[in-house]
């Protein structure tokens, strides 16, 4: 997206350029063509370069406004597409987990099994010990059920990994039904964006200080989000508060700018607030 809006910056740098070489040229040939000055010939002169300085003005204008509208449908090509990858990568998350769901509740029944069969004599210590171990090594690696939404649950599994690779304190109080009335690859982003936004601020901290929580909860009408994360630094936009990445110059704001989209589609809200270096931010959806 960077390198296509300082394109269309130099194009229109470009534009400006020939036209004013135009506008002077014709203006030339015209002062030109004249022999004797006199009032009639000013007058001409003059209206000629008012009319010329409309132009200019309209071409300018125009100009501004196709390449604002050029930014604009790229960054919503953008947006979409990165909400498209998002949801098809936990899609396939999804389904990996139920097949692992699957493959853990035939492992425990063979294991039942064999044990079943296997003579009492031969069950010693050691055998029964290693048929205890292994049940529970299976169970322990079952993935966390943190609400009935599998979308939203699959998403908060993915993230907890990564949260404890990098030892960020996760805590993660989540509600949502199974079934609700937005997008599945509208929540599927919300999730991911709001939580890789706190994953990012916490790796430039100390891992002693990192940490993040996401609370999130439907009442009467609507869905409530707060993710909450320690940060060492804010990038700004306008006044605006729009990341905590350093990184990446390119995506600054890409995953605030598509939760803002996602909730004024829902007639939602986004409340972004810092205080004492804990970024929060509060997303309210109607339903």
């Amino acid at each position: 997206m960077w390198n296509s809006m300082l394109k269309n910056r130099r194009l229109l740098r470009i534009l400006y350029l020939l036209f004013l070489v135009y506008q002077v040229m014709v203006l030339s040939f015209f002062i030109s063509s004249y022999s004797i000055w006199n009032t009639t010939a000013y007058l001409e002169c003059l209206t000629l370069i008012t009319f010329s300085l409309i132009i200019d003005i309209g071409v300018i204008y125009s100009l501004h406004r196709l390449s604002d509208r050029l930014q604009k449908e790229q960054e919503y090509h953008n947006l979409n597409e990165q909400r498209n990858q998002t949801y098809q990568y936990y899609q396939t998350i999804q389904r990996h987990m139920q097949e692992m769901r699957l493959k853990k509740h035939d492992y425990v029944n063979f294991i039942h099994t064999i044990h079943a069969l296997l003579p009492p004599n031969e069950l010693t210590g050691p055998v029964q010990n290693l048929f205890t171990e292994t049940i529970d090594e299976l169970n322990r690696h079952t993935r966390a059920i943190y609400c009935e939404n599998d979308i939203v649950n699959a998403v908060l599994s993915i993230k907890k990994e990564t949260t404890g690779s990098h030892d960020i304190k996760t805590e993660f109080v989540v509600q949502v039904p199974k079934d609700i009335p937005i997008d599945s690859a509208e929540l599927c982003s919300l999730f991911s964006n709001l939580l890789d936004n706190g994953i990012e601020a916490n790796l430039q901290l100390e891992p002693q200080n990192r940490s993040i929580s996401c609370r999130a909860q439907t009442q009467p009408g609507f869905l409530i989000i707060k993710t909450e994360n320690p940060y060492d630094s804010i990038k700004t936009s306008q006044g605006k508060l729009r990341t905590t990445k350093t990184k990446h110059r390119e995506d600054h704001g890409l995953g605030l700018l598509l939760i803002e989209n996602i909730a004024a589609r829902y007639h939602g809200s986004v409340e972004i607030t810092t205080k004492d270096h804990v970024f929060q931010v509060v997303v309210i959806l109607e339903l």
